[in-house]
């Protein structure tokens, strides 16, 4: 009974790592190898915003840009109907690009440049998050006519990586912020949480969601509507298995979302969550070294150009189907002449491991090309959508 609860687990997650192997085998076997690349299933992209919606028909998904922002890839979510959320003037132009209607999407970086926000303002973007009174006087000065939220600071217990040091208003800031509001003629009409990334604690989104309620009644007792509620994003991908899916999340969270007035719109900001399984990153052995009896196996694509997110211990699989036999341990690095260019943990891979291999790597749609430079040269991988 337990593996086949495992199974469902993972069937709702819609993770296929083994599937997503193939898919990208083919395309290679198909085109060939010159480079990195990162093969993304088109289905699977409109597959997890199809779920997204089935867990939690409340909630309007909207894509955090920051975790892919190839054009193609977007121009797939927006087929979907999937909404957006932007950080920079360039993810804007990105939207506005794609035709994209400005007015429907949500600046959501609490920390925003005074020319980006006069672009936004010129473009039309309607909501700005702010989490410090600095920020309220800055967006109010520059487009009189946003409408605010409030980001808040909740705990990040649970998450693979916290967020909560770098933003969010403390409890204790919140009357500050609100007084300032009133001052400044501005109106803070909806809130907003981020739960930390990739949080595998399914009670997070609904221990936000109960702090939000709270504050609104602040906004309420200081004559501001509350309109907004925004759930942030941290939804997980399965990588071990045993992580809440998306249905999980939903039990915690949909019974006071319902509860909810009309008048309040729901949204969230998953990134990961919507394009992380969808993508298999390919990479090559570029040589294999033994160090003092240490193997050492060494990748066209590394920390720099694709893998950034193993410096914060994110469980990248690495599968090489030319390779067999017994596995033995290996210390796995990227090209450049950088010594931060290692993976953390060791790998358990076949010992018969050549220069030229293939190695494939699942659950690499997000945060891999998004995060990439070109140190030492090396190429960002390309992204191909098929």
């Amino acid at each position: 009974m337990k593996n086949a609860t495992s199974i469902v687990k993972l069937q709702r997650h819609h993770n296929a790592p083994d599937l997503e192997v193939s898919f990208a085998r083919r395309y290679i076997k198909d085109n060939g190898y010159e480079a990195p690349v990162l093969v993304v299933n088109r289905q699977r992209l409109i597959q997890a915003v199809t779920s997204f919606r089935e867990a939690m028909p409340r909630v309007e998904p909207h894509f955090a840009i920051k975790a892919n922002p190839d054009p193609s890839i977007l121009r797939v979510l927006a087929g979907a109907n999937c909404g957006f959320e932007f950080a920079s003037k360039a993810e804007l132009e990105l939207l506005l690009n794609l035709g994209i209607d400005p007015s429907k999407t949500y600046f959501s970086n609490p920390i925003k440049s005074p020319g980006h926000l006069s672009f936004a303002a010129e473009q039309g973007v309607i909501w700005h998050v702010v989490d410090s009174v600095e920020e309220l006087e800055k967006v109010k000065l520059i487009n009189p006519r946003a409408k605010i939220y409030l980001r808040l600071k909740i705990s990040n217990q649970g998450a693979l990586w916290p967020l909560y040091g770098k933003f969010g208003a403390s409890e204790s800031e919140i009357d500050r912020l609100l007084k300032c509001a009133r001052e400044l003629g501005a109106s803070i009409n909806g809130l907003t949480f981020h739960v930390g990334s990739q949080c595998v604690d399914a009670r997070a989104w609904r221990n936000g969601i109960d702090f939000a309620l709270k504050i609104a009644h602040k906004l309420t007792l200081n004559n501001m509507s509350f309109e907004l509620l925004n759930l942030g994003g941290g939804f997980p991908i399965a990588i071990a298995g045993d992580e809440p899916t998306i249905f999980d999340i939903a039990e915690q969270t949909n019974r006071l979302i319902n509860s909810l007035p009309n008048t309040v719109k729901v949204i969230a900001e998953p990134g990961r969550y919507l394009v992380a399984t969808a993508g298999c990153l390919v990479s090559e052995v570029a040589g294999i070294v033994k160090r003092n009896s240490e193997n050492w196996l060494y990748l066209d694509t590394g920390i720099y150009n694709g893998l950034s997110e193993h410096v914060e211990n994110f469980l990248y699989s690495l599968k090489i189907p030319e390779a067999d036999g017994p596995n033995i341990e290996w210390t796995v690095a990227g090209p450049t002449c950088d010594s931060v260019d290692v993976l953390k943990n060791k790998h358990w891979l076949p010992a018969n491991i050549r220069p030229r291999a293939q190695v494939f790597i699942p659950n690499s749609g997000a945060y891999t090309n998004a995060a990439a430079c070109r140190f030492n040269g090396f190429e960002i991988p390309r992204v191909e959508v098929i």
